[in-house]
């Protein structure tokens, strides 16, 4: 049942790229799709001074980070931590202070986009 869901969603937002692509609004031109060769390379880094370990998220393009989402059981107060720069750029840290020193799965979700775009 979860891998059905799972599929009609990654559909979902399959077609919606498509549609997105063949039907471009007025005013919109493709230059606002982000390369389909952006990666989002991640790593750990100790940051001593905030008592934290850093989740860094850097693009190998032009493109910015707009924004993380981070999503694991027990690692936040919530289940989730939503992190956004004042200022976009193309490397975000984000600070992670877990709750308890348990092992988890986190899914790290970012919201990529193009400089001069106010789409991602």
């Amino acid at each position: 049942a979860d891998l059905t869901q799972r599929k009609q969603e990654l559909m979902y937002e399959l077609a919606s790229y498509h549609n997105m692509q063949a039907h471009p609004e007025a005013g919109q031109v493709e230059a606002n799709l982000i390369p389909n060769s952006t990666c989002v390379d991640s790593f750990i880094v100790v940051n001593a001074e905030a008592g934290s370990c850093d989740l860094v998220l850097k693009t190998n393009n032009d493109t910015v980070i707009r924004g993380v989402i981070a999503f694991g059981e027990q690692i936040f107060d919530q289940e989730s931590l939503f992190v956004y720069p004042k200022a976009p750029a193309s490397t975000l840290a984000v600070p992670l202070r877990p709750v308890k020193d348990v092992s988890v799965m986190l899914m790290v979700k970012a919201l990529v986009g193009d400089r001069s775009s106010t789409f991602f």
